[in-house]
């Protein structure tokens, strides 16, 4: 059979930090504790209180490993004497008070003082602070991105210090000559001489010499010079 570990083994084991042995140790003398605890007005706090300073006085060194029932019978009833009950009130003890009482003193192991928490108000604070900051932080992804787009979309002009960079690359083409004024006559069009239409020059008393229609003999000579084409033959012929 395997041996049983004595009280202070337990003990021994405990203070060398092994949280299950003390939670056999006060398993195992859990009847004195109910016993006391059922005297208080609210039995199973009285216990789990106990359970509590029972670790503390561990961390200290003053837990009597000899005597372990008569050590925590004085813890309960320094305990009860805090929270004395009503005489002649019955008190029950759930059949789990142990465990419960167990559960909440091994999150203090093993100091037996509680880690302190934040106030839960804190962590609502702290997630509306998350839920902003997140908020913020897509407001400014989409802002920035839109900049971006205008930015790159637009055209910067700088000076450009080597001149062959602007240099188009492929056949260079020759500009097309110049178009020359079209000509009417001797006079360019746009610079035609201004013609008087209101017959007001005919009417002038010096307007000039006129010529006269040829006499009738002058258009014999005529006929004569235009039949032989020479002017001194025409003549003979007409003496």
């Amino acid at each position: 059979m395997r041996p049983r570990h004595t009280d202070v083994d337990l003990v021994e084991l405990a203070r060398d930090g092994s949280a299950p042995a003390f939670a056999s140790l006060l398993h195992r003398h859990r009847d004195v504790v109910a016993r006391g605890a059922l005297r208080a007005e609210h039995p199973e706090q009285v216990a789990a209180s106990t359970l509590l300073h029972a670790v503390r006085r561990l961390r200290r060194g003053e837990a009597r490993s000899t005597d372990v029932r008569a050590w925590l019978s004085e813890l309960v009833e320094d305990e009860v004497r805090r929270d004395p009950g009503r005489p002649g009130v019955d008190r029950i003890l759930p059949t789990d008070w142990f465990d419960r009482a167990w559960v909440k003193v091994e999150r203090t192991w093993p100091t037996g003082r509680r880690s302190a928490k934040p106030p839960r108000w804190s962590v609502y604070a702290l997630g509306a602070l998350l839920l902003a900051a997140g908020g913020s932080a897509a407001t400014y992804l989409i802002v920035t991105s839109e900049v971006t787009t205008e930015v790159v979309s637009e055209l910067i002009a700088e000076p450009v210090e080597d001149p062959d960079v602007l240099a188009v690359p492929g056949p260079v083409l020759d500009a097309p000559p110049e178009a020359s004024p079209e000509l009417f006559g001797d006079v360019e069009l746009g610079e035609l001489p201004a013609y008087d239409l209101t017959g007001e020059d005919d009417r002038r008393p010096d307007a000039g010499p006129t010529i006269a229609p040829p006499a009738a003999g002058d258009a014999d000579d005529t006929d004569d010079v235009a039949a032989d084409g020479d002017p001194e033959r025409s003549t003979d012929v007409a003496d």
